[in-house]
């Protein structure tokens, strides 16, 4: 399913789609594959995947009392706050990311950060129930060992190797860059100008 969206924005980027549809796609993609990471204000504002005007998760089917209202309603049952929480992937203890090392590209423009996830992070990337938990674990390590790469530009160029080049020897993401969105980014393949 991953492929098919990712395939979708770029379809829809490359043929010069609406902003619009660009942007839904956008939001969707961001909030369904990283927990929200830069765009859960602007999903939740709107009421897309928020919890609504009431947002507590309390039961609304009657009094606190258990009385009846004047109908025939069957007895309330407390509704729980949020559905049960499924089961998270354990991810390995040992590091998802095996290097994340500068280098000169003169031919590129410039600096260039080599990204190369562990061999058992390459292969969570392909399993859809994983994906999410995965790219923010190895964002969150890459972060940690390279805090100068914690830019947009940069995370949407992460994203993309993530999502659309998992195999790739190294991810090579550039701070020279031109921060342009990630639906731009992907449609640049992972490369904009």
């Amino acid at each position: 399913m991953l492929k098919v969206l990712v395939g979708i924005v770029l379809a829809v980027a490359l043929l010069g789609g609406a902003a619009l549809v660009l942007l839904g796609l956008r939001g969707m993609l961001e909030t369904s594959l990283t927990g929200g990471v830069g765009a859960a204000a602007s999903v939740s504002d709107t009421g897309i995947g928020g919890t609504g005007a009431s947002g507590t998760g309390a039961s609304t089917t009657g009094d606190d009392e258990g009385g009846t209202n004047g109908s025939a309603a069957p007895e309330a049952t407390p509704t729980p706050a949020s559905p049960s929480p499924t089961p998270e992937a354990t991810l390995p203890a040992t590091p998802a990311l095996s290097s994340a090392t500068w280098s000169t590209r003169d031919d590129e423009g410039g600096r260039t950060l080599m990204i190369v996830p562990a061999p058992w992070a390459r292969d969570a990337l392909r399993d859809p129930a994983q994906i999410t938990e995965v790219v923010e674990h190895l964002w969150s390590e890459l972060i940690a060992a390279v805090p100068e790469a914690d830019t947009t530009g940069m995370h949407d160029q992460f994203l993309c190797h993530a999502w659309g080049a998992p195999d790739k020897a190294s991810w090579n993401i550039e701070p020279w860059r031109p921060d342009v969105g990630l639906t731009a980014t992907l449609a640049a393949r992972c490369n904009p100008r």
